[in-house]
């Protein structure tokens, strides 16, 4: 995990951005995901929209191949940005 300074916008304060990396369990994951694994990628999906809701998800998404997703959000301490990326279903 990484952070970054979030650019306030005029009298804000700074808000760190993180970012953490989800690869899959095996190259074929999407092909054959069990319910179980199909069940999780759900779970991960209304995580994402729950940090969406609360403005602090900055960008999430997999590349082309499916090799790896990125989840950036915002978390006011290193302490919160640990508990952010523990939460995430897909964490584990």
């Amino acid at each position: 995990m990484r952070s970054r300074w979030h650019s306030p916008a005029q009298g804000e304060h700074r808000v760190p951005e993180y970012i953490y990396v989800l690869r899959p369990q095996r190259p074929t994951f999407l092909a054959d995901a069990t319910h179980e694994e199909v069940d999780a990628i759900a779970a991960h999906l209304a995580y994402l929209r729950e940090l969406m809701t609360e403005g602090r998800l900055v960008f999430a998404g997999r590349c082309e191949g499916a090799e790896f997703g990125v989840v950036v959000f915002l978390a006011q301490d290193d302490e919160q940005a640990e508990d952010t990326v523990h939460a995430d279903p897909a964490v584990y």
